[in-house]
């Protein structure tokens, strides 16, 4: 599911900006602040902890819609694709 929504060019693999895709903000000014960033320090341990757990929610998140589009599909016959 998460391969559906992210991957673009639909080859079956996430490149590295598919990937980043997923928790980049959508809003443009914002999106920008974060992709020009400097990236001089470490990930610490909670911004990896945080970063795991956004993951695990995408995941999560995929799921809902994926459960929601298939009682869509079955109870009004029609595609939400």
């Amino acid at each position: 599911m998460v391969f559906d929504r992210y991957d673009s060019d639909q080859d079956g693999r996430l490149g590295i900006w598919e990937f980043t895709n997923q928790l980049l903000p959508t809003e443009n000014t914002i999106r920008d602040e974060v992709e020009h960033r400097d990236s001089a320090y470490d990930m610490t341990y909670d911004t990896r902890d945080c970063l795991v757990n956004v993951f695990r929610k995408c995941i999560d998140v995929e799921v809902e819609v994926e459960m929601l589009r298939q009682r869509v599909n079955q109870s009004m016959g029609i595609s939400i694709r």
